[in-house]
């Protein structure tokens, strides 16, 4: 039986752009990209080629057409990864866009030769029922049996590539812009119950698509929560933030100063101001003549006369005369929202905020019946694992969500090492680094006077 098929150039390109569609709209269903993309790759480029240099029935049979096009697709996709890796980069639309536009552009050459000539001239995709002839010699029968494995060996080659391939690195960028999206100008001085405007941005690079929450901070008092923010891999968001300045202006110097020899070794936890009336245990203060040259931040701890005990100590000598002014904390903090689908034993969603020395956790039971959640905190050193039990038998019905704010000073949980473990009905469903959950940004903002 024979079969003739003279639409080959349109079904090629028909396919690239199905392939186009596809990533662009059904980017979450893997294994459609990987039924039309292997064969695009593989196939599709050194056909189109072949087609635009032999457009005659009499130059190239079809079989002769497929075995030579799977090899010099292969060789093509090396030369234009090349290519792309020094103009352009390497990254799923710029590949997509060099190969379309590759088969396109062959193609369109082979029409037109092919229009050149007659009909009963052209070449037609002939697909016959029957078995090529394997040759009689033993040479010849050798080389057909490498050719087949080569083939097999490099079709399985890349089908395990492209489903087990190690994703590059995944982060999230997460940026806090002056309002003309800048990061030049924040706000850094404002006057009592004035508000400063900020830009919050956000890029998922995570290879999947993830929900995040946005809380903004003023000296730890919760002022915005944003969110649920879901976004796919690759997707930004950004919007304007606003937070009030509530603290009133105070300010002093130092009358006397710190040397730099002083300032060495452990810091300096105490100083001596002129007056220290207009400030209060627990005020954020800074040191410095400008807002950035060799500026410090510390809070207090204790106020004896004129005397300021610093909670975190300073690192750089300051002269006599320096100034000592209040500032405010304002913290932007974003956290992952991890869900975790599939069967009802671990469907949970697991928000997790660090609040000082503390942590701000919230269980939402997803699932469809009561569970009992149990959570760890880990940390490793050498070859060694310590756990810390922070809260069990935490009983959750359907659709109800528990939230707590845990004590963790035991624990490093900034360390790269330290993970939070998520026990579900005894289950292990979360394990990962706590560092990789959130992300604080912070801004000191003086406060002027009125």
């Amino acid at each position: 039986m024979r079969v003739k098929f003279e639409k080959d150039l349109l079904f090629i390109n028909s396919c690239s752009l199905v392939l186009i569609l596809i990533i662009t709209f059904l980017s979450d269903i893997q294994a459609l990209r990987i039924i039309l993309g292997l064969p695009f790759l593989l196939f599709s480029p050194g056909y189109a080629l072949l087609a635009a240099l032999f457009p005659y029935r009499n130059q190239l049979q079809s079989l002769t057409r497929i075995s030579l096009s799977v090899g010099l697709s292969l060789a093509i996709s090396t030369i234009i990864g090349v290519i792309l890796n020094q103009v352009w980069e390497i990254e799923l639309a710029a590949i997509l866009t060099s190969f379309a536009l590759f088969v396109a552009i062959m193609t369109f050459i082979a029409w037109y030769r092919r229009g050149k000539h007659q009909k009963n001239e052209r070449f037609e995709f002939v697909f016959t029922s029957s078995l090529p002839r394997i040759p009689d010699s033993i040479t010849g029968k050798i080389l057909v049996g490498i050719l087949i494995i080569a083939i097999f060996g490099s079709v399985i080659s890349v089908v395990y590539a492209l489903t087990n391939s190690k994703p590059g690195e995944q982060f999230t960028e997460f940026y806090i812009l002056d309002i003309g999206g800048n990061a030049e100008e924040h706000p850094i001085e404002l006057e009592e119950g004035e508000k400063g405007r900020v830009i919050a941005h956000i890029v998922n690079h995570e290879y999947q698509t993830l929900e995040y929450q946005l809380k903004v901070f003023v000296d730890d008092e919760q002022t915005a929560d944003i969110g649920p923010i879901k976004l796919k891999d690759e997707q930004e968001w950004y919007d304007e933030l606003l937070f009030m300045i509530t603290e009133s202006h105070a300010s002093t110097t130092l009358s006397r100063g710190i040397s730099e020899a002083d300032a060495t070794g452990t810091g300096v936890t105490i100083i001596n101001v002129v007056s220290a009336e207009s400030f209060n245990v627990g005020d954020c203060i800074r040191i410095a003549r400008g807002y950035y040259l060799r500026s410090e931040i510390s809070s207090i701890e204790r106020i004896d006369g004129n005397v300021i005990h610093l909670s975190e100590a300073l690192t750089q000598g300051h002269p006599k005369g320096e100034n000592v002014v209040r500032v405010q904390k304002v913290e932007f903090i974003l956290s992952k929202l991890l869900e975790f689908e599939g069967t009802s034993t671990i469907q949970t969603s697991f928000l997790v905020y660090p609040r000082g020395e503390n942590l701000d956790v919230s269980i939402t039971n997803t699932s469809q019946r009561k569970a009992t959640y149990e959570i760890r905190i880990q940390s490793k050193s050498d070859d060694n694992i310590d756990q810390q039990l922070l809260c069990k038998s935490i009983e959750i019905d359907s659709g109800e969500q528990w939230h707590k704010i845990i004590d963790c000073v035991p624990i490093d949980y900034w360390a790269y090492d330290t993970e939070i473990l998520l026990f579900k009905d005894n289950n292990l469903v979360c394990e990962g680094r706590l560092y990789e959950y959130f992300q604080t940004l912070r801004l000191w903002v003086t406060i002027a006077e009125n």
